[in-house]
């Protein structure tokens, strides 16, 4: 969790751990999450934003955590577009390398390597 203190200091820790047994559904995800908010006593209102794997259990429309977050604060009188949405930038990283064929990224890394070592060995 990351937070702004009183002094407008940046402040970043754990915020708690909750067990989940058995399955992990959005909705199980979502006990869990606000049950340590709950216990941090962390009003909904001051939820600036929310990062996820983007799995189906996190995002999913109907029933993922998102979906479930997002109805609790409805329910509370929250405007939901105030919240934003974010998916984990390595999660990111590695759906890109998937679609461009990771390997084709590599050759240019490397060949631009080797070309600036060339370039140094010769001047």
């Amino acid at each position: 969790m990351r937070a702004v203190n009183e002094n407008c200091e940046l402040t970043q820790d754990l915020a708690g751990m909750a067990s989940l047994t058995g399955r992990t559904t959005g909705k199980d995800i979502f006990g869990g999450v606000n049950s340590v908010l709950e216990n941090l006593k962390v009003l909904a209102s001051k939820l600036a934003s929310v990062t996820t794997d983007g799995a189906p259990a996190m995002t999913g429309k109907a029933s993922g955590f998102v979906a479930h977050l997002l109805s609790h604060l409805q329910g509370l009188g929250i405007p939901t577009d105030s919240v934003h949405l974010y998916h984990c930038l390595i999660h990111q990283e590695a759906l890109c390398a998937r679609i461009l064929k990771f390997d084709n990224v590599m050759k240019f890394v490397f060949t631009a390597r080797q070309h600036s070592l060339l370039c140094r060995a010769l001047y």
